[in-house]
């Protein structure tokens, strides 16, 4: 499984769980939030049904592996979702006093998943339209009082930023491992060729030139070492024979060693 098959699964499971906690919010809460605030519990859990719908059909497209450019994630198809997607959160918004509820939070895996898979400037103008669509939710709620236009100038420009970030950094993530696998499939191609061409001559010097590299004897400078030493043993032994005839020729009694027993050696 690719990089881009793991985010879309990993972003349609967070989408599920926004949208489950969303509608046990809505459930749990009802219509009165607090002993002000007063919200269409109706409205607000069509409005995630119909973000479920979009959420369906994204999912739908992401976990299946038709070769379609229509049904591929990056498709028409997955663009419907998507816009489904955005129009249910948006009549959540709506339903929810725009930015003075969470429910904006809703739009991000979305953007997100589109930043990583699809082309820089889709995901931007989805980024785009989902800050426009949280303005207007806000407006037609109950207007733009000045607690609503700090959030939203929080709000407005960071869902595009945060979507262009992420789609630079995946992209950029993307060509590096396009890279890393055209290398891996250049080395495998020229190892195949390599083991195709090669004759045993060829093997031999690759064995050298490893031998080489790991500082290891010769099979030359190994054999001179051993006749060298061999040499040595005779000359030695070829030495000491004459050493004793010498000894004996002159009544020269060789010294005991110690720890053995008889008297010590004396010369006459």
């Amino acid at each position: 499984m690719d990089v881009s098959k793991r985010l879309q699964h990993v972003a349609a499971a967070c989408t599920w769980l926004m949208l489950g906690f969303a509608f046990i919010g809505v459930l749990v809460v009802g219509p009165h939030v607090t002993s002000t605030v007063t919200v269409n519990q109706a409205a607000l859990l069509v409005g995630l049904g119909i973000a479920s719908l979009g959420a369906a059909v994204i999912t739908a497209v992401s976990l299946t592996d038709l070769h379609n450019a229509v049904l591929h994630p990056t498709g028409l198809v997955g663009d419907i979702g998507r816009l489904i997607y955005l129009g249910g959160v948006t009549g959540v918004l709506i339903a929810g006093h725009g930015v003075q509820g969470p429910f904006w939070i809703l739009y991000l895996p979305v953007l997100l998943t589109t930043a990583c898979i699809d082309v820089p400037w889709k995901a931007l103008s989805y980024a785009t339209a989902a800050s426009g669509l949280t303005l207007l939710a806000t407006g037609l709620t109950h207007g733009l009082t000045k607690t609503d236009a700090v959030s939203l100038l929080l709000i407005l420009p960071a869902l595009p930023a945060v979507v262009a970030a992420t789609t630079t950094f995946a992209h950029s993530m993307s060509g590096v491992a396009g890279a890393a696998e055209a290398e891996r499939v250049r080395q495998a191609e020229e190892v195949e060729q390599f083991v195709a061409d090669a004759s045993p001559s060829a093997y031999e010097h690759l064995v050298e030139r490893l031998l080489a590299s790991m500082d290891v004897v010769s099979r030359e400078e190994f054999e001179a070492a051993k006749s060298m030493a061999i040499k040595a043993r005779d000359e030695n032994e070829r030495l000491e024979k004459r050493i004793v005839a010498l000894e004996a020729h002159l009544g020269i009694v060789p010294p005991v060693e110690p720890g053995t027993d008889g008297g010590g050696g004396a010369a006459i």
